[in-house]
């Protein structure tokens, strides 16, 4: 339908008839957000819980990730989005743009024409946008925390902000990653061959300012596209050379409203430090060299973040063919995981990286536990130790037999892995 591609997000929330609501944050270096929120489901117009008492709803926070932006939540139909399934299972839904994307331009001070607003990497959306945004919703729904779920970069900025942001964490209840990016050394793709272009060539090539400004390219490939039959090709040469991509996985018929979205913006700066986490294989600051690493940090080499900081229960949802994902990268973040805060790990055979959040059926194969999880984990489920268990074990044998003991269990979330083939 027309009105679902028109590159709005508020346009394509009113297509499906729901109610929509637009909130601006601003962050302590004064860049301006842009925050969504489906208070209720379609059906809907109660304020209180979905069990009928009079308590406030729980809250639910959905952060994009890189070159993205919040239409990556309901790009498919409602009952295939999560935001909207969660909206109809009666939580308070926000929906988070990082500065620079399509919905986050404005800034107190600066345009869009200043170079100064586009010198931001992830590490600035970790230490002001994330706080911002959580704080601005916790104040809007008067509810001590939230749950947080996060695609790719929207990972990488909450595994950054929840092992250095303690105040922060405490306001966390479950961090759902889906495609978790923080080791980049075996990935393969798109930033694998930029991480190969010195950095003066890079900032020569791509100015410093926008990422891929110019959207003659993006508008070909719409074009291309929409024409009979070619969407899977074009979405192969695109997506498939960036993420990977599975045509089996993806509803074509989606495909209009999706590019029609996209790109969602960012800084080429951003793209620069995902280009050095590639070549340093660290989790890290972003490196200025090391003049101006003692200018910003006092010692000249970036600091690193420590994934044993971590104070927040976190699932973590991973694509077996996701380019971004390696196997040795994942087996090197859970090696360094906090034994008692990975409540749950799911691997998806045949998902690529935008499969966590795109796929046609990922309502059955993520959604449902992803509802189950948030249910279980703020209901304080005390009952199963099942899938705790299954973790616990994996992480033996990647810690070379490290010892994990009842510690670990803190968390008990009863998950049914088997789920029936009409389950929807």
């Amino acid at each position: 339908n027309p009105q679902e591609c028109t590159g709005k997000f508020v346009d394509l929330i009113t297509f499906w008839e729901y109610p929509i609501e637009t909130h601006s944050v601003e962050t302590p270096d004064g860049y301006i957000l842009t925050l969504y929120r489906i208070r209720n489901g379609k059906n809907s117009t109660t304020t209180t819980a979905a069990d009928g008492n009079n308590e406030r709803k729980k809250v639910v926070f959905l952060q994009h990730g890189f070159m993205d932006s919040s239409i990556t939540w309901v790009v498919n139909r409602p009952d295939k989005s999560i935001g909207y399934i969660l909206a109809d299972e009666g939580f308070d839904v926000w929906f988070g743009n990082s500065r620079g994307n399509r919905n986050s331009k404005n800034h107190k001070n600066l345009t869009t024409r200043d170079n100064e607003f586009w010198k931001f990497s992830w590490d600035q959306m970790a230490q002001y946008d994330l706080p911002a945004c959580v704080n601005y919703i916790l104040s809007a729904t008067q509810q001590p925390n939230l749950t947080y779920i996060g695609h790719s970069q929207g990972t990488t900025m909450a595994f950054a902000a929840f092992t250095t942001n303690v105040e922060l964490s405490s306001k966390i209840n479950l961090f759902i990653a889906l495609a978790p990016v923080v080791y980049l050394s075996h990935c393969a793709g798109f930033l694998q061959l930029l991480s190969g272009i010195r950095s003066e060539m890079f900032f020569r090539a791509f100015g410093k300012t926008e990422f891929l400004t110019d959207t003659r390219t993006l508008h070909i490939l719409s074009k291309l596209g929409s024409l009979p039959g070619m969407s899977p090709a074009v979405t192969k040469v695109g997506l498939g050379s960036i993420a990977g991509w599975n045509p089996d996985n993806f509803d074509m018929s989606r495909y209009e409203v999706m590019i029609a979205h996209s790109p969602g913006g960012s800084s080429v700066r951003t793209v620069a430090h995902w280009t050095q986490s590639v070549r340093s294989g660290m989790f890290q600051k972003y490196n200025y060299g090391k003049s101006r690493n003692i200018q910003y940090y006092t010692v000249d080499k970036p600091p690193t973040y420590s994934i044993q900081n971590l104070k927040v229960p976190t699932a973590l949802f991973i694509g077996q063919d996701d380019k971004f994902t390696h196997p040795k990268d994942i087996e090197k973040l859970l090696s360094e995981f906090p034994k008692s805060k990975l409540v749950y790990i799911q691997n998806i055979p045949t998902y690529c990286h935008m499969d966590l959040v795109w796929a046609k059926d990922a309502h059955k194969v993520i959604n449902n536990q992803i509802l189950k999880l948030i249910e279980a984990i703020t209901n304080n489920d005390q009952n199963l130790k099942e899938s705790l268990e299954k973790i616990n074990e994996h992480l033996n044998t990647i810690n070379n037999g490290r010892d994990i003991d009842d510690q670990a269990l803190n968390i008990n979330i009863e998950i049914n892995q088997n789920q029936t083939s009409n389950d929807n």
